[in-house]
């Protein structure tokens, strides 16, 4: 965009805003403006029309002839004095308003005469007592009411001609900010449209831009996880040529062995037995490499699950084992987690296999699956009363293939099992450790996400809570 061109848009867009901003706020004033005059003519009419009701037929002026007829009625007097009073309180709303408005006309005859009846109602009293007839009375106390009457008649035209004339310029002026509001509408529409053309090419440019800083920073990203996978296959080829070498260098002796002792039947038939225990231990030592490899390279799918379930589940899938031994599992897991199902079985199944495993053959094994929140992690801790795990390994127990104890141990296995135990907890994002602490045999630790509860759950559990506050 040219330099004048962004000016005018950092500069321009606040001053057009501005403009219609304000203009937007006379509008409303000009609006608030024409309420209030049609208040102000509302309640003067109103207080007009009781003004009219206090002074006249039914109010001060005819309780005060009619206490002049019955001058032994006192509630005619009491009535004169009520409807003066609330006459007098009409006349100051009256002139406020008009004062409001600039009109300077005041009820000056309509007040005296008002406090002349209320005044003379103690002349009446007086006359009366004095044994004066009605009509002697009415001659000495009768005050002219026509000049109030008149003064309230040309009050309210005065505050009627304000309000008119008033309300004239305010529509006037109410429809000359709406011409400028329209032109300023239409001004700015133009100069953004200008300006949008303007800039066009440019985001052309831009876009082009970002898209190859967007290619580039993927290339990068693949570049990253190409090298890591390079180091992954490394370290797999590694162990590959490490564990398999060793059976295969078995298989060359047993074979040269088969050779010198091909005259004893029972010595072939021995060596034979030999080459296929070797033979398993390579078959197991590859399918471990594979589910390792599918593993390790595995995306978890993550979804919200019972982790309680998902401990039964195994449970359920080792009960021949679990029964074969007599083992006690002891299930005391709450929570829900973000995991992916099949994997975390695959933990899972790798740990409570390994606690029936590692037992020695006199013991029962006895296993605790327990529980923890902390922050937004689930601590699970699988507990057995095995041989245990020597604080020295802690940490190398984890790495693939290395295994406790050899090949002609009581205790069998391929060294893969905890090392994809780890790979697959952190994938989730946790963590995996052996608990030192733990002296009576093992416990190893793994760490998850906590799902978080849904909004209706949120609901409840808030209900629930309302209520036990209640009892």
């Amino acid at each position: 965009m040219p330099r004048n061109n962004a000016g005018f848009w950092v500069l321009g867009t606040p001053v057009l805003c501005a403009l219609i901003a304000a203009q937007i706020w006379s509008a409303y004033t000009v609006r608030q403006d024409l309420d209030d005059l049609r208040a102000y003519l509302a309640s003067s009419v109103d207080a007009a029309m009781q003004l009219n009701q206090r002074i006249g037929y039914g109010g001060m002026i005819h309780n005060f002839k009619n206490y002049v007829l019955r001058s032994d009625q006192q509630e005619y007097a009491d009535d004169v004095r009520r409807d003066a009073n609330s006459a007098l309180a009409l006349i100051d709303e009256l002139e406020s308003s008009a004062h409001a408005l600039n009109v300077n006309r005041r009820l000056t005859e309509t007040r005296r005469m008002i406090i002349n009846y209320r005044d003379r109602i103690d002349t009446v009293t007086e006359l009366a007592k004095a044994g004066e007839a009605p009509r002697d009375i009415d001659t000495v106390v009768k005050v002219t009411d026509d000049p109030a009457i008149q003064e309230i008649s040309l009050l309210m035209n005065q505050i009627t001609d304000a309000i008119t004339t008033r309300s004239r310029a305010l529509e006037q002026r109410g429809s000359k900010l709406n011409w400028l509001s329209a032109a300023a509408a239409v001004l700015f529409a133009v100069t953004l449209l200008v300006l949008i053309f303007q800039r066009e090419s440019r985001l052309k440019d831009q876009r082009h831009l970002a898209s190859i800083n967007a290619l580039n920073l993927e290339l990068a990203s693949g570049n990253q996880e190409l090298q890591v996978a390079n180091k992954a296959i490394k370290h797999f080829a590694g162990m590959v040529s490490h564990d398999l070498k060793t059976p295969l260098q078995h298989i060359s002796l047993f074979t040269s062995l088969v050779d010198k002792e091909a005259d004893d039947p029972g010595s072939v038939s021995r060596i034979a037995g030999r080459i296929d225990e070797t033979v398993q231990r390579m078959d197991r030592i590859i399918n471990s490499l594979l589910e390792f490899t599918q593993t390790s390279f595995a995306q978890p799918k993550l979804e919200t699950m019972s982790i309680r379930a998902a401990v039964a589940r195994v449970v359920d899938e080792l009960a021949g084992n679990i029964s074969m031994r007599e083992a006690q599992i002891i299930n005391e897991v709450q929570g829900n987690v973000r995991a992916d199902a099949e994997l975390l079985n695959r933990v899972l199944h790798n740990l409570l296999g390994n606690s029936l495993k590692y037992v020695a053959p006199a013991v029962i094994p006895h296993i605790e699956i327990h529980s923890e929140q902390q922050g937004n992690m689930l601590v699970v801790s699988v507990s057995d009363n095995g041989i245990g795990i020597d604080p020295g390994e802690a940490e190398s127990i984890f790495e693939p293939f290395h295994r406790l104890h050899n090949a002609v141990a009581d205790y069998e296995g391929s060294g893969i099992g905890l090392s994809m135990a780890r790979e697959i907890i952190q994938a989730h994002g946790g963590e995996i450790w052996v608990d030192n602490s733990f002296k009576e045999g093992a416990r190893i630790c793994f760490s998850l996400a906590l799902a978080r509860p849904s909004p209706e759950r949120q609901v409840k559990l808030t209900a629930f809570a309302r209520s036990i506050l209640q009892r």
